[in-house]
Parts: C-alpha cells; sequence; structure tokens
C-alpha cells in the first residue's frame, strides 16, 4: 500500500548492564533529574541511546553507559539486534551486554541496580525484561 510519508525509523542501542551478582542496572530519564521512590508512576529503562545519523551503534552503546558516573565497565558486546513497530513507526534495537561493578554516584541520569528477579514498574511494560532475558539467557 502506498503511503504519503513513509514510518519514522528510530535506531536505538539499549545495554543490559549487569554485575555478575544478579543485578542490572537500570536508569530513569528524567528532566528533574531526581528520583521519587514514592512516586506510583515513575518507571525505569534499560541505559540506551538514539543513534545519530552514520553513527555507530558501538558508539552509541558506549555513550549510554559512560553517562552514567562510578561505573567501571569490564566488557560491552552486541548481543542480538530487534525490530519491532513502535507509536511512531520502527524500531531497530541493537542490544548490548555489559559487565560492570561501581555504584552510580552523582549522575545527570538517575541510575540503580537492582534484583533481576525483583525489578521495578518498567517504561514499555514487559519489553525490558524480555530484552534483559534474551540478552543474558
Amino acid at each position: 500500500k502506498h503511503m504519503s510519508h513513509p514510518p519514522e525509523i528510530q535506531l536505538i542501542a539499549n545495554v543490559v548492564v549487569h554485575d555478575g551478582h544478579g543485578r542490572i542496572l537500570l536508569v530513569r530519564y528524567n528532566p528533574t533529574g531526581e528520583i521519587d521512590d514514592h512516586d506510583a508512576d515513575a518507571r525505569w529503562w534499560l541505559p540506551a541511546h538514539e543513534l545519530d545519523a552514520f553513527q555507530h551503534p558501538d558508539d552509541a552503546a558506549r555513550i549510554a553507559v559512560d553517562e552514567i558516573s562510578g561505573l567501571d565497565i569490564d566488557s560491552l558486546e552486541l548481543s542480538r539486534v530487534q525490530s519491532f513497530r513502535g507509536r511512531r513507526g520502527w524500531h531497530l534495537s541493537f542490544d548490548y551486554e555489559a559487565s560492570a561493578k561501581g555504584e552510580p554516584q552523582g549522575c545527570s541520569i538517575p541510575a540503580r541496580w537492582f534484583d533481576r528477579l525483583d525489578l521495578p514498574a518498567m517504561m514499555h511494560g514487559n519489553w525490558e525484561r524480555d530484552t534483559i532475558d534474551a540478552v543474558l539467557g
């Protein structure tokens, strides 16, 4: 079917950061930069960075983890690529696995470790959990 405007395509590098002890690092992209544990509507995300034109996904994944102060990244490897239809069009997601040590601190983007078996409410429902499971096996 002919479309007057093709759907938007969003290219994203997501990073499943784990510490090797069952914890997953999640971030909250929030304009105020504050974490409110009593906010029932608060949602967490995987660290991510939308690719700029001609940017390599490896570089975008590195930016996503470098935005979080206090972490020592041991490894960063592409695990899989997935595509799906979103609200604005198609998403092409480059999913990375990263092993890290340290505690996020003084970050412009709030970040926190969570037990993999006790994750909080996520921004995209089960998508983040499914991505974590697929990347970590």
